[in-house]
């Protein structure tokens, strides 16, 4: 139980993440195909920075301190 919540916490921040990342890259070019390719690389940055972040700091407690500081 506790670890299905944390994975729907951790879908809903980075999805959010996401979404903020692809709307200030996407107001820079209104071109389709540019948005899509966009929005891929903007999910890609997220997600590198989120598991870059629980890698380094090694422990299930910093998933809390990632989303609160």
């Amino acid at each position: 139980m506790v670890v299905v919540s944390f994975n729907i916490y951790t879908y809903s921040r980075l999805k959010m993440l996401f979404k903020l990342v692809m709307t200030m890259e996407g107001q820079k070019q209104n071109d389709e195909n540019s948005l899509r390719l966009l929005s891929y690389q903007a999910y890609l940055r997220a997600l590198k920075e989120v598991s870059t972040y629980f890698t380094q700091n090694n422990c299930i407690s910093s998933v809390y301190k990632y989303f609160h500081r």
